[in-house]
């Protein structure tokens, strides 16, 4: 089920959104969308309650209504290499969408995403609000970023 969205229309989408930015959490998902490849905007917030089957078909159901073209999921990054929990979600967003999944670094894209606010809405009441929307537009930004730079 969705925990929060906001109309595609709002932000002046045209139906077709370049890419999709995942945030994977145990208790929520958040989802970015950037359809310039420039800028990546938060989206919504997806409840994981551990069925993760519904969760795939949730994500597969945006990725349809969206257009995307291709997802970048957040995994932290390890000396040891990629947890083994986020290369078999992203193995199964990419054979329910049929659209490429890219693993990238989400190292601090939660601190990242608190600063942000804090920065927009003034002093965080004690009260933390879910950010897990944010976090996603932060790993999609940081991705777009590095793609921009290879481009000459």
């Amino acid at each position: 089920m969705y925990a929060e969205r906001a109309p595609l229309q709002q932000w002046g989408y045209n139906g077709r959104v370049a890419v999709m930015g995942i945030d994977f959490g145990n208790r929520r998902v958040g989802i970015a969308l950037s359809e310039s490849e420039i800028l990546a905007t938060p989206h919504l917030i997806l409840l994981n309650d551990g069925d993760l089957d519904s969760l795939i078909d949730r994500i597969r159901l945006l990725a349809v209504e969206i257009g995307a073209s291709r997802v970048i999921l957040g995994a932290p990054r390890r000396p040891s290499g990629t947890d083994p929990k986020y290369q078999a979600f992203a193995d199964r967003i990419e054979a329910s969408t049929g659209l490429p999944v890219l693993l990238w670094d989400e190292s601090y894209s939660t601190i990242e995403a608190s600063e942000l606010r804090r920065q927009r809405d003034g002093k965080m009441r004690r009260r933390r609000n879910a950010i897990d929307d944010e976090a996603a537009a932060v790993i999609l930004q940081s991705w777009l970023d590095a793609q921009n730079r290879r481009e000459p």
